[in-house]
């Protein structure tokens, strides 16, 4: 696991997804490490929450339905496929649930601002 993080921290995301993958085959039950693989096919796939990615998600989300990256990438998924509005439904219900000292939260959080003017809403009162 460690070894394809950092692979793709250092931009061998191939390398990485190849560990990644290796990683689970060792220890399927990780929501974690899923959700690594997946958002590791994300950035292969310049950002594009691509049919492998999201069946990561959704098995880590089987192990963990509490796992923040499997969804925040599940709500990236839905922003991609025109679902705005569950997209932000389920950004703001992981911010609501976040620890208040999450290192993503503030990225989270202007994303999730920025959809909610997309969707007409006031972000100041539809983003916690």
């Amino acid at each position: 696991r460690m070894l394809g993080w950092s692979y793709v921290q250092l931009g061998r995301v191939k390398d990485g997804i190849d560990a990644l993958a290796r990683a689970i085959t060792l220890d399927p039950k990780n929501a974690a490490l899923r959700s690594q693989y997946g958002e590791a096919l994300v950035q292969d796939a310049d950002g594009q929450v691509t049919p492998d990615a999201l069946a990561a998600f959704d098995e880590a989300l089987k192990h963990d339905a509490k796992d923040p990256r499997a969804r925040f990438y599940k709500g990236l998924h839905l922003l991609q496929s025109g679902h705005d509005r569950d997209a932000f439904d389920l950004w703001v219900a992981l911010i609501r649930e976040a620890p208040a000292d999450a290192e993503w939260l503030t990225g989270l959080r202007a994303q999730a601002r920025e959809l909610a003017t997309k969707l007409n809403l006031d972000p100041k009162t539809a983003v916690p």
